[in-house]
């Protein structure tokens, strides 16, 4: 009787071998008569059901006609690292290596643009915030002007008004370029006369 860890070693030599045929492309009957076993045999092999048909004669075979090395036929070799020849391996590992590499990069850039969006968000609810602002200190200065007739004749009266009209052109001239770019949506709240 085999203990559970030599079951799970044919389980996974079971599942290896299946792995590594349909790898080099055979069907199950021609792989059986390649190996010089018949083909119900490769077949309880490939399932795990029949351990007296291991033997190393048949690991061996079998490595040479798929084109895979032993370790991977036990399933000791790194995870879908089947290749025998080290310059093909050599590529391949580089390219993992590569992709890694890219990924990296990648989620270095999903953070910075993660990053980004979060400060645009802050900028547009801020920008909003000086938007509205705006419009009611242009609303409260005209009603202080509609109520107070001598304001413009008062110190500093007519550089307040200026000043007002300057701030309503350059608030219209920021809120269209934020809507041309979709930062902004509505239109700010200004008095257009002061």
């Amino acid at each position: 009787m085999l203990n559970q860890t030599e079951q799970d070693l044919i389980k996974i030599f079971g599942q290896q071998m299946r792995e590594a045929r349909e790898i080099a492309g055979y069907r199950q009957n021609k792989a059986a008569k390649l190996i010089g076993i018949e083909t119900q045999e490769l077949n309880k092999i490939e399932w795990s059901i029949d351990v007296d048909a291991i033997n190393l004669s048949l690991v061996v075979k079998a490595a040479g006609i798929y084109e895979v090395s032993i370790d991977f036929l036990l399933g000791t070799s790194p995870e879908g690292d089947w290749e025998r020849d080290p310059n093909t391996q050599m590529l391949r590992d580089w390219g993992r290596q590569s992709t890694l590499f890219q990924l990296r990069q990648l989620a270095k850039m999903a953070i910075q643009v993660s990053n980004q969006q979060n400060q645009l968000e802050a900028t547009k609810q801020a920008v909003s915030r000086i938007f509205d602002e705006h419009g009611e200190l242009s609303h409260s200065i005209s009603r202080f002007v509609e109520l107070n007739q001598q304001f413009d004749d008062l110190p500093g009266g007519a550089a307040v008004v200026y000043h007002s009209h300057k701030l309503n052109e350059i608030t219209q001239q920021a809120w269209l370029k934020l809507r041309r770019v979709k930062v902004l949506k509505a239109a700010p709240k200004t008095e257009t006369e002061v």
